[in-house]
């Protein structure tokens, strides 16, 4: 008797432990929501560092070639050259990034025009990236992959 009134028998039936279908279908959801996000601002930051290599790459076409047409002025100023100073410079340093300057240059240093020593214009393709040299001495990407 003390039995029955101190522990009684229960009629409900056990609880099963455990998460339903729905609440799993749920989590699923927001774990694929979630990767989707986490996907999309990865490849937008791997581009992003795929811009900046490339346009660091164009930077140091860009100083070569200034270097270089400011070596063939003096040069041409002091009368040891005989040669047209600034004749196919960008094929020279285009070379010269190709074999010597780069280990792995893939750019392509497409137009450049010097006046007095001074680079007046430069367009240099890098990894798919195009780029052109503005009015303030910098290189703006044109158009990119």
């Amino acid at each position: 008797m003390l039995k029955r009134l101190f522990f009684p028998k229960t009629t409900e039936k056990k609880k099963n432990k455990g998460f339903t279908l729905v609440e799993l279908i749920i989590v699923i959801v927001l774990l694929v929501v979630l990767a989707g996000i986490a996907a999309f601002a990865i490849t937008q930051w791997i581009g992003r560092g795929s811009e900046a290599a490339a346009h660091s790459e164009a930077e140091i076409a860009l100083r070569a070639v200034v270097a270089e047409s400011a070596f063939r002025h003096a040069r041409s100023e002091a009368g040891l050259s005989t040669v047209a100073p600034f004749a196919n410079v960008h094929a020279d340093v285009q070379t010269w990034l190709v074999g010597d300057g780069m280990d792995n240059w893939s750019g392509t240093v497409t137009a450049v025009s010097v006046v007095n020593g001074i680079v007046q214009a430069f367009t240099a393709t890098v990894n798919g990236f195009n780029f052109t040299l503005n009015t303030n001495g910098r290189l703006d990407l044109v158009t990119g992959p």
